[in-house]
């Protein structure tokens, strides 16, 4: 018997955001069930459908044969370089310094208590942020939606984006195992189709809390070749299991893959762009390392669901972003529309 003094669980202020949150449910089940080989064209028929039905939230489009959409589309992973000056990530980590921290890799997923950094070190792996603590750091939001980054998200998504996800989380050294699905070889299976930008808020080097991606990864054909080249007889066996959540990537499957993984580190105020459905894998630093996602997707799919992501104010970003009905849409997951 539900218990009559639990309170009721929201609902929805509108039939129309009934349907909305409906079928947001029945397309994450959807994902669930299908496999992956059907995804790329479930992808294209969201990013068509957006298109036809809200035609005036387009942007400019960068051109097809942008180096950065080349490079998302062949090899999984773009870098912009360092974006932010020396400067700015000072104003960024002291913002977060003044923040609390909570025991856990997305804020949401933690016990809620409020806690330093060094405090969250001592009980856990990973400490994080509130979103409504991210979004008013400076220069993030700002940068997420800048205009050349929203056109190439939108060209390489096929359709104006959905900012789905804004995390940004402490990884700490001296553990004493691996963080399964973080520090193994994983794929996001967030979407039908997604992006995630990376931003280093501290610097990482090889052996020191960079991470890894195996290009061309994303796509299964492309996979599917490097394994019929290595090893016809097991291919397709070896593409399954490549593409669990878990990766299994056994010594046939590494060796086939092995020249194509890149040690991806920089400087604070490095960006890179990756498409995280590629295979990848996190470092354990020498030193705790803070590292921030935007992800940009094609719907409230089920990372926005699972990592219990509620929009924040818009006050807390007003005159930083633009006022407008494209900018509403894309940033509805995170920001109240």
């Amino acid at each position: 018997m539900p218990d009559p003094a639990a309170p009721a669980p929201p609902m929805p202020r509108t039939l129309a955001e009934l349907e909305s949150a409906r079928l947001t449910l029945a397309l994450n089940e959807l994902q669930a069930a299908l496999p992956y080989t059907l995804y790329p064209y479930f992808g294209q028929s969201l990013a068509a459908s957006t298109g036809r039905l809200a035609p005036e939230l387009a942007g400019a489009k960068v051109d097809v044969y942008n180096a950065n959409v080349h490079l998302l589309r062949t090899h999984g992973i773009a870098h912009l370089g360092r974006v932010f000056d020396s400067g700015q990530m000072a104003e960024i980590r002291r913002h977060l310094d003044g923040c609390p921290c909570f025991a856990a890799h997305v804020a949401t997923k933690s016990d809620g208590v409020e806690r330093t950094v060094a405090e969250c070190a001592t009980l856990g792996s990973q400490g994080s942020y509130r979103l409504a603590d991210l979004v008013q750091a400076p220069h993030l939001i700002e940068f997420a939606n800048r205009d050349d980054v929203l056109s190439l998200m939108e060209t390489y998504l096929g359709c104006v984006p959905s900012i789905y996800s804004m995390n940004a989380f402490w990884t700490f050294p001296d553990r004493p195992a691996l963080i399964p699905g973080l520090q193994t070889y994983h794929r996001d299976y967030d979407d039908f189709r997604f992006c995630t930008m990376f931003i280093f808020l501290t610097d990482t080097a090889p052996g020191d809390g960079a991470h890894f991606y195996a290009r061309a990864t994303h796509r299964a054909e492309l996979v599917e070749r490097r394994l019929k080249a290595k090893a016809p007889d097991s291919a397709a066996a070896h593409l399954d299991a490549l593409f669990a959540k878990l990766a299994v990537v056994d010594d046939t499957a590494f060796e086939a893959l092995a020249p194509q993984v890149e040690t991806v580190s920089g400087p604070a105020g490095t960006v890179v762009l990756e498409d995280t459905f590629g295979l990848h894998k996190g470092e354990v630093p020498k030193a705790p390392r803070l590292l921030a996602w935007v992800r940009y997707g094609l719907y409230k799919n089920i990372a926005n669901l699972t990592d219990k992501i509620t929009p924040v104010p818009r006050r807390l970003v007003a005159g930083r972003i633009p006022d407008t009905p494209r900018h509403r849409y894309i940033n509805r997951l995170i920001i109240e529309p």
